[in-house]
């Protein structure tokens, strides 16, 4: 456990900071906020924060106040740079992970007959399979390969209770062409064989 820290706390009267400004630091600060900042940012910080301490401990006089409100627009201008930067990066980086995941639900439904395995998307959406994997994984909380067998299993489920085409056949239409890997697959997704889904669905 650390000891003998030290640090600063800040409390400020809202009405002192500019309109246009209160806006800004009302959006980055709704929420506790942690940063983690850059070495210069943290020099530039402790130094301001050095001279509001020993310009409120000194003796006062009548730009004291206008003093101190000035060094703190510094501070706040200062990290809200910092935030402001973090913001615009986190929300590129989430924007292009959900262009990045429709872009793979719409060669899923175009392809799911064909491509089984998350390479053939990666190399489509031209990013790695470990990328493609944690971008779909953190948005939908499926893995591509799940998502991929879910999308078969969902068109073999269709076919079973619309049509007349044999286990086999759909098997086939949904890009198996192993009866037993299908068979497999489908008891394993859903705890039944698609035989005895078939019946249920049907009765």
């Amino acid at each position: 456990m650390a000891t003998d820290v030290q640090g600063w706390a800040i409390g400020f009267e809202p009405s002192l900071i500019d309109g246009e400004f209160q806006q800004v630091l009302a959006k980055l600060f709704r929420n506790s906020v942690i940063i983690r900042p850059p070495l210069s940012l943290l020099e530039q910080s402790s130094s301001l924060l050095q001279v509001v301490e020993k310009v409120q401990l000194g003796p006062s006089d009548a730009y004291t106040g206008r003093t101190l409100q000035t060094l703190l627009m510094a501070l706040l201008s200062l990290l809200a740079g910092q935030l402001i930067g973090t913001a615009v990066q986190t929300k590129s980086r989430e924007r292009r992970a959900e262009m990045i995941e429709q872009a793979f639900h719409k060669l899923l439904h175009q392809h799911y007959q064909a491509w089984k395995q998350p390479v053939q998307y990666a190399d489509a959406l031209a990013i790695t399979v470990p990328h493609l994997n944690d971008v779909v994984k953190t948005i939908t909380g499926f893995s591509p390969s799940t998502l991929i067998q879910d999308r078969s299993i969902l068109e073999a489920k269709r076919l079973l209770y619309y049509t007349q085409l044999s286990v086999k056949e759909i098997g086939y239409e949904v890009g198996y062409q192993e009866p037993v890997y299908f068979n497999k697959l489908f008891r394993k997704l859903t705890g039944q064989t698609p035989l005895t889904f078939r019946r249920q669905v049907r009765d």
